[in-house]
């Protein structure tokens, strides 16, 4: 009995286990020792043969995966099909475009509405980058003039200061009266 899928023992009685293969290991487990009644475990011999793998099923070209422009030399476009694994997106845009070029098919995305999809982000980030940038040179603009502003305050204040340092400083009657007063005081206080 082969089954179409290998699925985990128990999966269909449990929600909370997964449908995802787990070769059983438990003692008593009957699949574990191959009794009947129970469906048989992963084991060499079920798959395909050599001559079957990697063919895609829709279209029967090969299947192979393409990592960057320069994988594509060697693609027969009649009978093999491209997929584009895990790598960024300007580096598929690339091979998106090369490949439209050379008639070979991309077997797991629409290349037209995924290149579509791409630029129009790549055009998005841009427009936000330069926002940021304008943003960071207004506010090094403003930080300048701040500082400007503030180095002449501080110059008016040292000037203030130098001039204030070289007269005394206005007093009101009372305190000229009170000082008068201390120096009275001292010239009486002396000892003669």
């Amino acid at each position: 009995m082969i089954p179409k899928k290998f699925v985990r023992k128990d999966s269909h009685k449990k929600a909370r286990i997964n449908k995802k293969w787990r070769k059983p290991k438990g003692i008593t487990n009957k699949r574990r020792l191959n009794r009947k009644g129970h469906t048989p475990i992963v084991k060499p011999g079920y798959g395909r043969k050599d001559s079957e793998r990697n063919i895609h099923s829709k279209t029967g070209l090969r299947i192979i995966r393409v990592k960057n422009v320069e994988d594509l030399k060697n693609i027969n476009a009649k009978e093999q099909g491209i997929i584009l694994p895990g790598i960024g997106k300007k580096k598929q845009l690339e091979i998106i475009v090369e490949a439209e070029k050379k008639n070979i098919t991309i077997l797991n995305v629409k290349a037209k509405e995924y290149k579509e999809k791409i630029s129009k982000q790549f055009e998005e980030k841009k427009k936000e980058s330069e926002e940021k940038k304008q943003e960071r040179e207004k506010q090094a603009k403003e930080l300048e003039k701040k500082a400007k502003e503030e180095a002449k305050k501080a110059e008016e204040k040292k000037k203030k200061e130098e001039t204030s340092a070289g007269e005394e400083p206005e007093l009101s009657e009372e305190d000229k009266k009170k000082k008068e007063k201390e120096e009275k005081d001292k010239i009486l206080t002396k000892k003669s």
